[in-house]
């Protein structure tokens, strides 16, 4: 290999990987651009927030609940309903509903078989409306969604 040849690859490895090291950069810089943003930052705080929640709910919901056909009522120790909806062949069907332990619902949901089906309803512990969420053949739209104190969610 010529002395030319090898100062033509030397070269080019090392454009190439300037190349790569400013594209790296400009992702990261992206990327901190992105999580500095005020409205990234709460939104993605919102949505572990979300996660959190529905991850604590699902454990404290579904973990000894044992479905049977037709109405189906739980109960907290305290006596106050816990949730109650209807099972047909063996699939959520109707409305249903959940109460937190100081008998505030927590949600209303529709079910056709099996499938969350129109207006779903979620409440604050406080009484206040969190969220309205519409399905439809297995899509959902959200109709508006609120802050504990009531006032619209940005």
């Amino acid at each position: 290999m010529s002395l030319f040849t090898k100062l033509v690859n030397m070269f080019t490895d090392s454009v190439e990987d300037t190349a790569k090291e400013m594209k790296q950069n400009q992702v990261d810089k992206f990327a901190d651009d992105i999580l500095s943003d005020p409205k990234a930052k709460k939104a993605s705080e919102s949505l572990k927030k979300q996660e959190e929640d529905l991850s604590d709910w699902i454990k404290n919901h579904y973990k000894d609940d044992e479905y049977e056909e037709g109405l189906n009522t739980f109960l907290y120790e305290n006596e106050q309903k816990k949730k109650e909806g209807t099972i047909k062949d063996g699939e959520k069907d109707g409305k249903w509903t959940e109460w937190y332990d100081n008998g505030q619902k927590t949600y209303e949901q529709n079910w056709k078989d099996g499938k969350l089906d129109g207006l779903v309803t979620h409440w604050f512990e406080n009484g206040q409306k969190k969220s309205e969420i519409t399905y439809k053949d297995g899509k959902n739209e959200i109709i508006g969604e609120w802050n504990e104190d009531g006032s619209v969610r940005e």
